[in-house]
């Protein structure tokens, strides 16, 4: 079995989440950046949170705001994961051939 045909096999058994999950849970995974990914976001989600505390007195509404908040950016995450990894499968799959 030649070696593209094996890696579209596999593929066609995974779904996008199970990919990266494999990717970012790998004991050999290097992280580049200087500060781990929880640091990174803290510090950019700090200022964030600020405003919503200061648009928002009331508790209820500042936790509506930031569930809706972390719902977007949840789902931009996901969008830009799953392009990120189908160009590097498609980036893979030309270098093969």
């Amino acid at each position: 079995m030649s070696t593209e045909r094996y890696i579209k096999r596999v593929f066609s058994h995974t779904t996008v989440q199970q990919i990266s999950d494999f990717i970012f849970a790998d004991d050999d995974y290097i992280d580049f950046a200087e500060r781990d990914y929880t640091t990174r976001l803290e510090k950019h989600s700090q200022p964030i949170m600020d405003r919503l505390q200061n648009i928002y007195s009331n508790e209820a509404e500042l936790d509506e705001a930031v569930c809706d908040f972390n719902e977007a950016i949840r789902e931009y995450e996901s969008v830009f994961k799953e392009i990120g990894l189908k160009t590097g499968v498609r980036l893979i799959f030309n270098l093969l051939s």
